[in-house]
């Protein structure tokens, strides 16, 4: 029986777990595909290069997709279990909901685990493999969009004019340059000969400029102008990345290895600013996968109380979760990354949050909810009810067919043949009396009549036998 339940669950998982991966990741990287397109078609940019981006960018992309597939797949196969009476059947049959949580917890520790694989150990490798494909795919970029007696303005605000270019790409000759980086100052720099060097490591393209002179003009004192001549100007170029096509900025943080990442910060710790990036980012490589045992926790109770199953409330439910929890993380993270927040409680307060309402909305599943308050408020509702008409003006009350006076202030049905009369409950025979008397709304009736159903239950009437002849 254990193992057959077991077995079940995880096959009712399943299918909409791995819908969930499958068309969460497609929704996180079809906005990157149009910038990955554009690097093909007008930039010139070799296929597989943007193939290798698309596939360096898939590990982060999976490191969210799978809490909140999880999500959607416990609240998909609760829903089910519940319209179809299947979680009744396992009640009746002595199964609990504690019994019934544990396939559950199993496949949330198992998606746990494999997004702690990809936070710690493949996330860190395919970000810096990332950044170093989109720097050659930048070089490359660059090379290419150097053009003989060209102006070239893919260095941003440096604007490039070469007389000469070498097959390789490499040598130039007659380079003229305006930089335009400072605007308090114009500079235009010619030089006979150049170079394009390319720092793997650092991910810098340097122009290396050869025997020529720099013309520089202050903008706002146009009197003033230096003319300084040089044997050798080395000037870093900015390559302007598709920033959109990364989807992903350069951050030294993502590409260190956790003991890297751990140095990292100890050595800043006298600077907290500095230092608030490299705490934030390794909680989070810890509190991202542990998100997924938590949405089992929330998911459950919800899923399996749910009177509607079925795709379009899972759907709902899990976004209004999702939506909710990286709101809350993101509004935290900020805080934290300016030093304002420690990072631990930024990072980790909402799996706290979310794990307390799972763990109390599934205290509610197992021991049920407290309704005795219910029964204080009707009371008191009923009393108000009985106060506020009491006090109306009005004619006196007719009497109401089918039912004979017993004596002031209440009322008697009749029983039919056989019965013996009995006292009934004032409180009976008052709502009776006004319900005859004024006209009330659907909702005052259904009130009053459980009012007095509850009145109805306070005493016990016994049938009395009648003689046959």
């Amino acid at each position: 029986m254990i193992r057959i339940l077991d077995r079940y669950v995880v096959q009712e998982l399943g299918p909409p777990f791995a819908i969930g991966v499958g068309v969460l990741t497609f929704f996180l990287v079809i906005d990157r595909v149009y910038q990955l397109t554009d690097l093909v078609i007008t930039k010139q940019v070799p296929v597989r290069l943007v193939l290798s981006l698309l596939l360096y960018l898939l590990p982060p992309l999976l490191s969210l997709a799978l809490p909140v597939a999880l999500l959607l797949a416990v609240l998909v196969s609760c829903g089910r279990m519940t319209g179809d009476l299947e979680v009744v059947a396992l009640t009746a049959s002595g199964v609990s909901p504690v019994r019934l949580l544990r396939p559950f917890v199993v496949v949330g520790l198992v998606v746990t685990a494999l997004s702690a694989w990809l936070t710690l150990a493949v996330n860190p490798w395919a970000s810096g493999a990332f950044q170093q494909k989109l720097f050659e795919v930048l070089q490359a970029r660059a090379a290419t969009g150097i053009q003989e007696r060209t102006f070239s303005g893919a260095f941003g605000q440096i604007v490039l004019y070469v007389e000469e270019v070498s097959p390789s790409q490499v040598a130039l000759k007659g380079v003229l340059v305006s930089d335009e980086r400072n605007p308090s100052l114009s500079r235009i720099i010619v030089a006979r000969e150049g170079r394009l060097l390319a720092d793997d490591k650092a991910r810098r393209l340097t122009l290396r400029l050869i025997n020529g002179s720099v013309n520089e003009t202050d903008s706002a004192s146009p009197q003033r102008f230096r003319y300084p001549a040089f044997d050798l100007y080395d000037m870093n170029l900015a390559l302007r990345a598709p920033a959109a096509t990364a989807g992903q900025e350069a951050k030294p943080e993502k590409e260190m290895p956790l003991r890297q990442l751990v140095e990292s910060a100890r050595a800043l710790s006298d600077n907290r600013s500095k230092a608030a990036a490299f705490w934030v980012e390794l909680h989070k490589r810890f509190a991202q996968p542990a998100a997924a045992l938590v949405f089992v926790l929330v998911g459950f109770p919800l899923g399996i109380r749910s009177r509607r199953g079925g795709w379009a409330v899972a759907l709902s439910s899990s976004f209004a979760i999702m939506i909710a929890y990286y709101i809350l993380s993101t509004a935290l993270e900020g805080p934290a990354l300016g030093g304002r927040l420690p990072a631990a409680l930024a990072i980790w307060l909402p799996n706290v949050l979310f794990g307390v309402a799972g763990i109390a909305l599934f205290r509610g599943v197992t021991r049920g909810v407290a309704t005795g308050w219910m029964e204080i408020f009707w009371a008191l509702w009923a009393a108000r009810l009985h106060l506020y008409h009491r006090s109306l003006p009005g004619p006196t009350i007719p009497p109401v067919p089918g039912r004979r006076a017993l004596g002031r202030g209440s009322l008697q049905p009749d029983r039919g043949p056989g019965a013996e009369p009995g006292p009934i409950p004032e409180g009976q025979a008052s709502m009776d009396i006004h319900c005859a008397a004024l006209p009330l709304s659907a909702s005052a009736r259904a009130l009053q009549g459980a009012a007095a159903d509850r009145a109805g239950r306070h005493r016990l009437s016994l049938p009395v036998a009648h003689a046959t002849a």
